[in-house]
Order: C-alpha cells, then structure tokens, then sequence
C-alpha cells in the first residue's frame, strides 16, 4: 500500500480553492483536486509497516495541539521530464514544522522508511503536462489544523484516489 501523512484542509477552504482551480483550467470539471498537505510520504509500505506508522502517527498527535495555518504564494516544481508541479505555498509556521519534525523524527525510529526528500509545505494544485506560464493568485485561505491523517494513494482508471485510513485529533494544548 501506498501511504503518506497528511493535513486535510476544511471543507469550505477545499471548496473555494477549486473552485478558483476550476476558473483557472487547473482541473477538469468533474474531478475535484485531493486538496491536502502532506508532512510525510511514506511510499511504498508492508502491511506491518502501516501499522506501526499508524502507531506514530498517534502518538506524534497526541503531543501537538492544533494550530492556524494559511496561503501564500503560488510556485512551480520542475519535473524530470520538462512540465512542472503548480503548487500553493503554505505560510511558514513554527507549530507546522515542530509537528512535521516529531513525525519525521518519530518514523524514524521505529523504522518505517520515507522520503526524505526536505519538508517544502504546499498544497499540489496540478501536475500539467506541458509547462504554461502561472495563472493569477487564489484568493488566500487561513484554517486551524486539529488533525493528522495517513493517507492510502490508490490508483485506479479515473485517476488516483486517496482514502484516509486512520486520522487523529491532535490532543496537546493550542499552539
């Protein structure tokens, strides 16, 4: 199976922000993004594995208490083969990175591998396939984080599908 961890945004940011992706051609009418922002990716996991990232992913929320979060900007990722990864950029937060830290810190050592690629934190808006010059700015989004997520990505004929398989509140006092 393939897992990640994620923060999901609230359904009324969700909502506004594709709509916005909609009026910019971003998406396709009738496939809503998977608006989310991801703190860890896991890949590739053993069933036993998906448990123990489980066992993590409660105890790392257990001592984070929720947090704001909002928008900034709207950026690019180069990919390997010429088009681009169009992203919003999440505005830089002590609370996101002390939480994305103890997971980080916390999977590795109960063993369960990840990308260990640097926490960049976005929201992906699209992976076109051919490069195309940034549409204008979304209107910007703020929302409180009170829960952790890990996240199944299942490919299927109408595109990938995520279904969240376990989910926290996070339980410590506000941060």
């Amino acid at each position: 199976m393939r897992l990640f961890f994620s923060l999901p945004l609230p359904p009324d940011a969700e909502d506004r922000i594709s709509r916005w992706m909609g009026g910019q051609g971003l998406i396709h009418p009738g496939h809503p993004p998977k608006l989310h922002l991801t703190v860890a990716f896991l890949g590739e996991v053993a069933p036993e594995l998906a448990q123990l990232a489980s066992a993590c992913g409660a105890a790392v929320a257990s001592r984070h208490g929720c947090f704001d979060l909002a928008t900034a900007s709207l950026g690019t990722f180069p990919r390997s083969h010429g088009s681009q990864v169009v992203f919003l950029a999440v505005d830089p937060s002590l609370a996101l990175h002390a939480l994305v830290s103890d997971l980080r810190q916390t999977l590795a050592l109960a063993g369960v591998p990840m990308d260990p690629k640097p926490f960049h934190p976005h929201l992906t808006l699209a992976r076109p396939r051919v490069r195309f010059p940034l549409p204008q700015e979304p209107p910007s989004e703020a929302w409180t984080v009170d829960r952790l997520h890990l996240v199944e990505s299942i490919p299927g004929a109408e595109g990938v599908r995520h279904e969240t398989r376990f989910h926290w509140p996070l339980g410590g006092a506000r941060a």
